[in-house]
């Protein structure tokens, strides 16, 4: 169950955009929100034994992905940062990846230099409302995340972000 707010109301603007993305009274639910989607994610890659799948790995700059996705055979690595908001644009997600890749940019070199011969970064965008980003719905079928699984992560996503509106009006 996510952690419930004991802080008083203190907002004044009280829009879902408000509730879903920056108010700090639902801020730590927020929070577990995405590390459960995250969880769902690294529990199916693991099911298959050709990656390897780290959760917030410190990389040797000091920054912490949500997710390293690894093929054992060095081939590819993924680095994965899942991001839950409440709309957005095909213009904000090309900016936002590109933020993403520019942020990882030294991770990608350090995963290179362990011998991998491709490395992806990816800002996976997810809506509040349980919305999957075209190329979002992309990548994980890319990696052999299934149907089911996807469904989940949408009724999951709907679930919190639900429980995220009602801690904040009650």
């Amino acid at each position: 169950m996510p952690p419930m707010s004991k802080t008083p109301r203190r907002c004044a603007t009280r829009t879902l955009s408000h509730i879903w993305g920056q108010c700090e009274e639902v801020k730590d639910m927020s929070s577990f929100r995405h590390d459960e989607v995250v969880k769902v994610i690294a529990r199916e890659l693991r099911k298959e034994d050709k990656w390897e799948v780290t959760i917030e790995e410190r990389t040797a700059e000091g920054l912490k992905p949500d997710l390293i996705v690894r093929m054992k055979d060095k081939t590819k690595a993924w680095i994965i940062d899942p991001t839950i908001r409440m709309g957005t644009t095909a213009d904000d997600t090309r900016i936002h990846n590109e933020e993403k890749e520019r942020k990882y940019s030294r991770t990608g070199d350090e995963l290179r230099a362990e011998g991998f011969q491709a490395v992806f970064v990816h800002d996976l965008w997810f809506g509040a409302r349980g919305v999957i980003s075209k190329v979002g719905l992309s990548l994980l079928r890319s990696l052999g995340i299934n149907q089911s699984t996807v469904e989940e992560i949408v009724c999951l996503l709907l679930k919190l972000s639900h429980s995220m509106y009602c801690t904040e009006r009650s």
